[in-house]
């Protein structure tokens, strides 16, 4: 059976960092405490399973309930505090009080003693309805420094990790960049990148066996002309891409081959 010492827990012993910021300015002082408050909100971000999953403690929030409690919040006039949740939404779940002052504009006077007063009411009648469990995590929970036994303003605020989970962002997804001429077998479209890395293998191919001394006139200067501005455009339409850049590339060797080569003349 495991005891925790005295500087420990069952889990072993603790781990402590401490830095001395007497010199240090108000303001940096303030910036150290909120990235320590945000840092120890992601530690407290469930973890992912070995099949990708999010491994999240689970206390009734549903996203139909989580979405009907935010309207019902605002339309009691407490905006502010909706504003407050889906920063702190975005932010995985936690928001500085500073932070809090400038979405709500208050004065640096004001004390946000009763701040959650209203989200708690209204998660209270959810619970009494019977649309949440009464053992629900608190929507909006403030955070206080646990190294300060006195009195203190809370440092920010935290929303549970499994309404976070209902109302983050899902992250962007790239549309794919298929050709309109290179199909496979199966005759499907060809990602882009693809047949990018496939024309410069021909090119790495043909250097390689040092074909490229041995050119063909195939062009006239006009005809070269008008292919160098076709591929400058092409570049335009795959700007950014791998395709696009390999198009720029070719339209400046043959600008090269044009001001070099003596049989375009």
């Amino acid at each position: 059976m495991h005891h925790p010492d005295a500087n420990g827990s069952v889990f072993g012993p603790r781990l402590l960092h401490t830095t001395d910021v007497t010199d240090w300015s108000e303001e940096l002082r303030a910036q150290l405490h909120k990235s320590a408050l945000s840092l120890e909100a992601q530690a407290r971000r469930p973890m992912l399973t070995s099949e990708g999953e999010v491994e999240s403690e689970t206390t009734g929030w549903t996203l139909e309930v989580t979405r009907q409690l935010l309207t019902e919040l605002a339309v009691a006039g407490a905006g502010i505090q909706v504003q407050v949740i889906n920063r702190a939404i975005e932010q995985g779940g936690f928001i500085a009080r500073a932070e809090v002052y400038d979405l709500a504009g208050y004065p640096a006077s004001r004390s946000l003693k009763g701040f959650t007063r209203p989200v708690n009411r209204i998660v209270r009648s959810f619970r009494d309805s019977g649309d949440l469990p009464e053992d629900a995590a608190d929507l909006l929970q403030p955070v206080y420094d646990p190294t300060v036994r006195s009195y203190q303003r809370t440092a920010g605020f935290m929303v549970p990790q499994e309404v976070v989970g209902l109302l983050a962002p899902a992250p962007a997804v790239e549309p794919a960049r298929l050709t309109t001429t290179v199909k496979d077998p199966a005759g499907r479209p060809v990602s882009r990148d693809i047949v990018d890395a496939a024309l410069w293998r021909k090119l790495d191919a043909e250097k390689a066996a040092q074909q490229h001394s041995v050119r063909l006139r195939i062009l006239s200067e006009a005809e070269a002309q008008v292919v160098m501005q076709l591929l400058d455009e092409l570049s335009g339409v795959y700007a950014g891409e791998r395709l696009g850049n390999t198009a720029r590339e070719l339209s400046v060797r043959l600008h090269e081959r044009l001001t070099d080569d003596g049989t375009y003349n």
